[in-house]
Formats: structure tokens, sequence, C-alpha cells
């Protein structure tokens, strides 16, 4: 067993000479779940479809499981989950001609007692054809799929997307259900931060391709200082240490800085002062803040 599920060397991969992934490393430990942030366009679907041996990068490499996607895609394949954003079952099987069908794939290792669990669990009934099933009962037969074989390593493409509360609530439960077999591992794209926040033990954050953060949540978060305060005048960014964000809510201002220790806030927390700052607030910095702090401060300056 790998000490890293996933790994990836300087990957790099364009479409029309339209760069989706730009020299991305980045190590998912065995064990963990591991959440890919990033806005539409960022490359996540193309990294995971890479992972998968489905995309071929252009430069660098990976390995999933100690293989390489590239030589041994069906072994990978037999060994990792995979939930994609929309399912691609055939309309016209009932769920029991799916299961049945998928059950052929993985002769050793797909467990009946597990699906008959799932279904039940998640309420899928078991004669509707694929066509007739609502979008809520297709991802959850897509979740059933992923996990009827016992995968070492599950891959999630934004399988909450669209779904009502309760479905979402049943995916959490059961992601959690997987994650406390041992050595299991948890690789996910989500829009929903909330739900990367709760899971995550780890996250990366992608722009245009390129790696912003890698990093454990809780580091994350401590290593960010978020502050709302008046200013007579508009803050002169340059004179702030550590800037990530600078933006004006009516009266007030959000700005958001690194603050690696102690000293670096209050050196922050000075030099907010030093340009006049009132009404000073320090908030508490959640992953969907830092999200909207690092990535929309790169598309609005």
């Amino acid at each position: 067993m790998t000490e890293n599920a996933i790994e990836t060397f300087e990957l790099e991969h364009a479409f029309d000479q339209e760069p989706v992934l730009r020299r991305l490393s980045i190590a998912v430990p065995q064990g963990s779940v591991y959440g890919l942030l990033g806005r539409n366009g960022s490359g996540k679907t193309s990294l995971i479809k890479m992972l998968l041996g489905v995309l071929r990068p252009q430069a660098g490499r990976c390995r999933v499981l100690g293989l390489d996607p590239r030589d041994d895609a069906v072994a990978i394949r037999s060994r990792v989950g995979y939930v994609p954003q929309e399912c691609d079952f055939d309309p016209q099987m009932s769920v029991v001609e799916t299961l049945r069908f998928l059950r052929s794939f993985y002769p050793s290792t797909w467990r009946d007692d597990v699906v008959e669990q799932l279904l039940d669990h998640f309420e899928v009934p078991r004669q509707p054809r694929i066509t007739n099933l609502s979008g809520g009962h297709k991802a959850r037969l897509s979740l059933v799929c992923a996990l009827a074989f016992e995968p070492e390593l599950l891959i999630l493409d934004e399988p909450t997307a669209g779904l009502d509360a309760v479905v979402r609530r049943d995916f959490i439960e059961a992601i959690i259900e997987f994650m406390t077999q041992e050595e299991r591992t948890v690789f996910f794209c989500s829009h929903l931060l909330n739900e990367v926040e709760l899971l995550a033990d780890r996250v990366a954050i992608l722009e245009h391709g390129r790696l912003l953060i890698d990093s454990s949540v809780d580091a994350l978060k401590q290593s960010l200082c978020r502050v709302t305060a008046r200013f007579r005048a508009a803050p002169i960014r340059s004179r702030i240490p550590g800037l990530i964000a600078c933006r004006q809510l009516g009266e007030h201002w959000q700005v958001a800085a690194w603050v690696d220790s102690e000293s670096e806030r209050d050196t922050f927390l000075e030099a907010l002062a030093s340009q006049g700052a009132t009404e000073v607030r320090v908030g508490e910095a959640d992953l969907e803040s830092i999200f909207v702090d690092l990535v929309g401060s790169r598309n609005h300056g």
C-alpha cells in the first residue's frame, strides 16, 4: 500500500491551446478526505479524467494507488469508486438490470449485501427504469454503484450539485461511513464549501489550472486573518503586509491577509490602525470566505 493514494507531478494539459492544467503537483495521503476547489473551468474535472485514465496529460504524470493511469486504467477502475456530476446509466435499463450489469465487472469484490443495505438506506426503488428515476434517486444509485465493491479510493465530481438538502445529507452520511473503514480515501470536488469544510482533512484550490493552495483545513483557517473596519479613506493596499483581499462593503471594508504567527497578526492589525482603521472587528475565517478572498481577489483586483 502506497503512502499517497493520489500523486500528480507537474501535470499539464490544454484544449485548443487554452491551458486547463499548469504544472500541477499534489499529493493525497492514504486514508484522508481531500477536497478540490475551484471555479468552473479551473481544471478540476480534467484532473479527475486524468486520474481515471480517460484523458492523457500532455506533460507530467500522475499515480493512483501506486499505478499509472496511462498504463493501468483498468486496474485502477477496479479499485476506485467514481461518482460523476451527471449519471451516465443506460436510461432503458431498470435499477436491478443496471446493478447486475455492473456486477459483472467486479466478480470478486462486488458485495450484494452492501448493495441491498445501501438501496434500502437511500430508498432507491429496484424495478423502475433509469429514465423514470428522479435526479435524487439517480445520484443515490450512482453512489451505491461506487461503493458496491468496497473501493480503496472514492472519487466524487460535484456529486451533490442540484440535489436537495435531504439527499446531500445522505451523501455526507454515506461518505462518513465509508471513511470509517481503515485506509479508505476520498477525493472530491464540490462548490458547496460548507460540505467540504465538514468532511475534508485537506484542500487544494485551483485557479486557471494553477495550484493556489494545498493545505490542511485547520492550518488554512489559522493562517488567515479577516477584519471588518471603517476607514476615513480607502486603505492603501501596498502598506498592508500579506494582503489577500480588500473590498468595500457599504461604509465598512473587509480586509484579509496571511498571518503565520501572532506577531504577523499584530503587524497586520497595526498596519490597518496606521491607516486610521476604526470599529475593527476580527472575524473567524471559514473555508467559503477564504475561497472568495483568494479567488475573488484574483478576478476582481
